[in-house]
């Protein structure tokens, strides 16, 4: 789990993940604001090495993140000790 504090109030508009290995059944990222998720289902990261995994739909109760707020990025290994490395982005914009 990483945690990043955001500076100011923004909206998340797209997340992504490119896979650093190949993964396995299970595998996912999931993003969200504090414990609440913004990927409404988890990116499945189960796809070869350099594979893009993007998120189809985003909670839009829940990306917006308030200043002082926090952005959690989640990988969780499907099974075993197997989990790969993987890149996620986030892109948001600053909302007032």
């Amino acid at each position: 789990t990483i945690n990043v504090t955001v500076t100011d109030k923004s909206r998340v508009i797209a997340v992504w993940a490119v896979n650093a290995a190949a993964g396995t059944v299970g595998d996912t990222v999931s993003v969200g604001n504090a414990v609440n998720l913004i990927t409404t289902t988890a990116l499945d990261i189960n796809i070869a090495n350099t594979t893009i995994a993007r998120a189809t739909v985003l909670a839009n109760a829940n990306w917006e993140i308030a200043a002082g707020g926090t952005l959690r990025v989640v990988e969780t290994d499907g099974g075993g000790a197997d989990s790969h490395a993987c890149d996620v982005y986030v892109l948001a914009c600053k909302v007032t």
